[in-house]
């Protein structure tokens, strides 16, 4: 589904050596995501950012730039003066430490639909939405800060990873399987790297003969570049500068060296096993959840080169196998999508297509997950053997159709359809990998269309509240007895 480009977003933000890469990155992931959806994204930064606008401009995003105010209410009146032919459509994304509710009351006053960056919860905001994607964040922290009609996204399943990083997971899963030793590292130090560590980690690692290839991702705001680019006439060290390509050199390495940030969890969702320094205080929660979950070596600059040294040894590559493991499993790489859902209203749309005899082990799947039959008519899942016949009868059953729910690419639930006496009764399962992202209304949608019916019936469980919400949202209304019926216009 595409917007009209006169749906347009603004980012205030900031972003130099000292603030740090971090809001930067976090928004031009977002905007890129927002592009492809026909949003139109201008970033709003003070004159101390004079490096991220020339990192903007070239990724093809405008930029309009504003004096450095003591307060933020200085600093809101000339944001209003640049937003003045902004209406009721566009969106306000900010990711700012030094403003807070006093800032976004001004915006939200005039109808533009506020969203919140923040990964401190340590001030009240006033939004529509706000997003904290830290590992170690809950609702409830944000809860006390935000109105109550505020939609509050926390958690893995909200990360803003390019698609990139969704796509290269399986490949990454082969590779980690087979590692063997460390050959390749990566090190990822933010684009600043204000303590020169890559530098440090650089020397370290060449003192070891089974080190072939370090690969190191800065940016032109990093005050060592100098320096840093001094050891690129090693043949064995490779420096990206401003990379757009992130994932897939992750893919190529072994082990990462880096900070606690973003970066840190590019890394677990491809399964890379890390050594991770607490650069910053907002950085503990991250590291204290990395480290109880076993997802990253988490060390001290202090630490850093005895931890180094005891990865690289032959009796900590199992260790870092079951880390790799473990990482996969943690961050699916959806969360722009789910961000995209939620706090923009975009519909993401699901691909039918009919069930073959080779889905049978994928649908035995979807129904062998936690919860997925809690609220069936029958609940209790069925052997495979059962599974087997049922599906058997199923494809020969004239009066039921099931179709597989594809989403890009890949398998996301089911929906069946049941030609009963009662009328042609709908079922629908989402995978729960792929919760939270519209899909079930979505192919509800997309039913009432594919079906040619002008009339559909749900058996809904009343202490069912999510298939409720979800079938009520489609226009389905109660008719007693859990049932719902939805009536073509």
């Amino acid at each position: 589904m595409s917007y009209p480009v006169a749906t347009k977003v603004y980012f205030r933000l900031d972003s130099n050596a000292h603030i740090g890469m971090g809001h930067l990155m976090r928004c031009l992931r977002l905007a890129k995501a927002l592009d492809e959806y026909g949003f139109c994204s201008h970033f709003i930064v003070t004159e101390q950012s004079v490096g991220a606008v020339n990192m903007l401009q070239e990724r093809g995003f405008g930029v309009m730039m504003i004096p450095v105010f003591q307060n933020q209410i200085e600093d809101a009146k000339a944001c209003e003066k640049l937003l003045i032919s902004a209406n009721d459509d566009d969106y306000l994304v900010v990711d700012h430490y030094a403003l807070d509710h006093e800032w976004e009351r001004n915006f939200m006053s005039k109808g533009m639909r506020v969203v919140v960056i923040d990964d401190l919860a340590n001030r009240s905001h006033k939004c529509h939405s706000l997003i904290d994607f830290g590992l170690h964040r809950h609702e409830e922290e944000y809860r006390v800060l935000c109105d109550e009609s505020t939609m509050i996204l926390t958690g893995a399943n909200y990360i803003l990873l390019d698609k990139r990083f969704r796509e290269v997971k399986k490949q990454a899963a082969i590779k980690r399987k087979n590692l063997d030793v460390i050959k390749h590292v990566y090190l990822g130090f933010g684009g600043t790297d204000p303590n020169n560590l890559s530098v440090k980690c650089i020397r370290q690692l060449l003192g070891f003969s089974i080190i072939e290839k370090i690969t190191v991702t800065t940016s032109r705001l990093n005050i060592h570049l100098d320096t840093l680019l001094n050891f690129s006439h090693d043949p064995r060290v490779h420096i990206h500068v401003e990379s757009e390509k992130i994932a897939d050199l992750l893919i190529e390495a072994d082990l990462a060296i880096g900070s606690l940030g973003v970066s840190a969890l590019e890394r677990v969702c491809v399964g890379l096993p890390s050594i991770c320094v607490v650069m910053a205080d907002n950085q503990a929660g991250n590291a204290s959840v990395m480290k109880a979950q076993g997802l990253a070596v988490v060390c001290d600059q202090a630490t850093l080169d005895a931890s180094i040294h005891q990865a690289l040894q032959k009796d900590s590559l199992q260790r870092l196998i079951d880390m790799s493991s473990k990482c996969l499993q943690c961050i699916d790489g959806l969360g722009v999508d789910r961000v995209l859902h939620r706090a923009f209203s975009i519909r993401h749309e699901v691909e039918f297509r009919e069930a073959t005899s080779n889905d049978a082990r994928p649908l035995y799947q979807l129904q062998c997950e936690d919860g997925a039959r809690t609220y069936s008519r029958h609940p209790q899942v069925p052997s495979l053997e059962e599974h087997m016949q049922w599906f058997s009868q199923s494809m020969n059953n004239p009066d039921r159709r099931i179709w597989m729910l594809d989403f890009k690419g890949e398998l996301a639930g089911f929906i069946r359809l049941d030609k009963t006496a009662l009328g042609h009764e709908v079922s629908i399962l989402i995978s729960n990998q792929y919760q939270k992202l519209g899909l079930a209304s979505s192919a509800l949608s997309q039913l009432k269309t594919k079906s040619q019916l002008h009339r559909i019936i749900a058996y809904v469980l009343p202490e069912n509240a999510a298939s409720i919400k979800l079938f009520e949202g489609a226009h389905f209304h109660s008719i007693g007895d859990s049932y719902f019926e939805w009536v073509a216009s």
